[in-house]
Parts: C-alpha cells; structure tokens; sequence
C-alpha cells in the first residue's frame, strides 16, 4: 500500500490562497453592503419636528436671535438644516448640525432684520450618495412666533 500526501509547504501555500479568497469576498459584500445603505437614504425617511410643550412650539425669538427646540423625528441621520424667516422679507441661513434618529436640540439661528416674522420654516438636509441633498417635503413651518420672555 502507498500512500501519498501534500507537502506541508503546498498544504500552508492552499491554506493561505483560501483565507486571502475568504477576506476578498467577505470584503466586497461588506462594501456592497454601505453602498445599499446610503444610496438607500432619501428624502422620504426625512423629518424634523419642533417640540411642543402644552401645545405651544418650543420656538421664539429675541434681537434677532431666534430660539427653537427640534427633533429628527425621521427614520435617518440629518446632516444639518436650513431656516427661513418669512417675513416682510425673506432670509435664510444654514446651520450645520447633524442629528441622529430621535434627537433633540436646542438651536440658536440668528437673522437680518426682516420686519415681522410671519413663518419660520426648517427644511432637513441628508447625504445622499455621498451628496448633501436638500428635504423641502420632509420640513417643518411654523406660524405665529412670538418674542421669547427669558432667552
């Protein structure tokens, strides 16, 4: 009876072909799979809230400061958010600030002198396919703002 065997040096050179092949694969669903999930993002799972409180927004404003209390009540990360004040005139400012999923934050926006504020409204922003993509549907307008008793 013969018997034959592989050589150790041809055994660890197989043994090393297949652990580079299993870091290949494995790597590339990986990538895959990031790649699904940000392309995934869009607009739709959006949404910023203003918290009330005994159904009055947490929203004010004080020498052209404006004071408001948001949530990212959506179902993905925001990567900032943009205000504008509507009013005799209409400004708008960026704030970048991201918020994860159920997030609070208290913002502090400053703006021009418009007159009277009539609408303020916050539109989320979100990356997108590696771009910063704007959420006009997914934003929230607030009326009737009025001057905040101790900011």
């Amino acid at each position: 009876m013969s018997k034959k065997a592989v050589s150790p040096i041809v055994s660890s050179v197989l043994l090393i072909v297949f652990a580079v092949a299993l870091g290949i694969v494995v790597m590339s669903w990986g990538k895959s799979a990031v790649t699904v999930e940000e392309k995934g993002a869009s607009c739709i799972q959006a949404s910023l809230n203003v918290i009330k409180i005994a159904e009055k927004s947490k929203i004010c404003f004080k020498d052209s400061i404006s004071y408001l209390t948001i949530e990212n009540n959506g179902q993905i990360k925001i990567t900032g958010f943009k205000v504008s004040f509507i009013g005799d005139s209409i400004y708008q400012k960026d704030v970048v600030k991201g918020m994860v999923v159920g997030e609070i934050i208290d913002a502090k926006v400053d703006f021009s002198d418009i007159g009277t504020i009539q609408k303020i409204k916050v539109i989320p922003k979100i990356t997108a396919e590696g771009k910063e993509k704007i959420c006009p549907n997914s934003g929230v307008e607030i009326e009737n703002i009025g001057e905040c008793q101790n900011a």
